[in-house]
């Protein structure tokens, strides 16, 4: 099993994500963090199951869905490293 680590922007884009969405809904934010953190936790398991990021077209650059944020990750040998999280709809971030 690969163990999980979130990057300072990953961790930030979720906090972003919670304040922009508490605005509304404390709930339904803590709902959707919770949601997309859950999403992440499969890929323990199966690390290349996410589909390729179709910007980069690198095998060891994945993504995941959570309704509508994709979970950018790159797949390691012991570890699956989520590098950003943003909504489908935004404009997408150069390689990192």
């Amino acid at each position: 099993m690969s163990r999980i680590d979130w990057t300072e922007r990953a961790r930030g884009d979720l906090r972003a994500i919670h304040t922009y969405i508490a605005r509304d809904s404390k709930r339904y934010a803590d709902g959707v963090i919770s949601r997309i953190k859950a999403r992440t936790r499969r890929l323990r398991a199966w690390p290349l199951s996410g589909a390729i990021v179709p910007e980069w077209n690198t095998p060891d650059l994945r993504e995941v869905y959570s309704g509508q944020y994709r979970v950018i990750y790159r797949a390691e040998s012991d570890r699956v490293l989520i590098l950003t999280v943003l909504h489908g709809a935004r404009s997408f971030p150069e390689q990192p």
